[in-house]
C-alpha cells in the first residue's frame, strides 16, 4: 500500500528564507508530492531545495514553475539530479534560467534515472538549446521547452 504525502505553498510569495525553512519539509521522508509554484524562491531558494533534494528518497513530484530562479538555482538543482534517484517529476516552467542552466539540468539526466518528466517552457534559452534537447535520441526524459 503506497501512501502519498503532499504539500502545496504555491502563490505565497514565499522568497528565499521561506524555501530555507521548506527545504527542511523536504527532508521529511514521507513527502511524495511538493509545489511550490508561483512564489519568488529564486537561486538562493532553489540551491536550499536542492541540498535537500540530495538527501530526499521518497520526493516524486517537484513544482517549482514561476519562481524567479536563473542559471545558478538551475545548476544546484542539476547537481540534486545527479544523486536523487526519486524524483520522477521536475517542474521549472516559466523561471528565468539561460542556456548554462539549462545544459546542466538536461546534462545531469545522463547519471539521473528516476525523472520522467522535465518541464523548462517559458526560460530564456535559445532555439539552439531547444534543439540540442530535441536532438538527445538516447534520452528517457520528456523535456517540455
Amino acid at each position: 500500500v503506497s501512501t502519498q504525502s503532499t504539500g502545496d505553498l504555491g502563490g505565497n510569495e514565499i522568497e528565499y528564507e521561506g524555501a530555507k525553512l521548506l527545504a527542511d519539509l523536504l527532508r521529511n521522508k514521507s513527502l511524495t508530492i511538493f509545489s511550490l509554484d508561483r512564489n519568488k524562491i529564486g537561486d538562493k531558494g532553489a540551491e536550499a531545495l536542492a541540498d535537500a533534494l540530495k538527501v530526499n528518497n521518497s520526493i516524486e513530484s517537484l513544482n517549482l514553475d514561476r519562481n524567479k530562479i536563473g542559471d545558478k538555482g538551475a545548476k544546484a538543482l542539476a547537481d540534486a539530479l545527479e544523486v536523487n534517484n526519486s524524483i520522477k517529476i521536475l517542474h521549472l516552467e516559466h523561471n528565468s534560467i539561460g542556456v548554462e542552466g539549462c545544459r546542466s539540468l538536461v546534462d545531469a539526466l545522463s547519471k539521473n534515472n528516476s525523472l520522467s518528466v522535465l518541464g523548462l517552457a517559458g526560460n530564456r534559452f535559445d532555439v539552439a538549446m531547444k534543439d540540442y534537447i530535441h536532438s538527445l535520441k538516447n534520452n528517457r526524459t520528456k523535456i517540455t521547452v
